[in-house]
């Protein structure tokens, strides 16, 4: 869902990106697109990217929302939850 702040017509008109369930960020439009500014830790790969228009972010931003409910989905068929599991320990290096 696309919600316009300012006239899209001027140099910093912004538009709040939100995917099913969440705010994603917002796009503020520069002389060269529109830059993404994430609201949350789940969009952070996309701070920062620069896109054609609100729309193009809005995609990518229903792509990622959809990739990261998969890897969910996936991880708790296969025991619980891959993001709360402790990161295994390093070998220890042989004398």
């Amino acid at each position: 869902m696309l919600n316009t702040y300012g006239n899209d017509n001027n140099e910093g008109a912004a538009f709040v990106i939100e995917t099913a369930d969440t705010a994603a960020g917002i796009v503020v439009r520069q002389s060269d697109g529109y830059r993404f500014f994430a609201a949350s830790e789940q969009f952070n790969l996309l701070d920062g990217s620069i896109f054609k228009s609100p729309k193009a972010a809005q995609k990518a931003a229903d792509l990622m929302h959809r990739a990261a409910a998969r890897d969910h989905r996936t991880a708790q068929r296969f025991g619980g939850d891959w993001h709360d599991r402790p990161a295994a320990a390093p070998d220890k290096a042989r004398a």
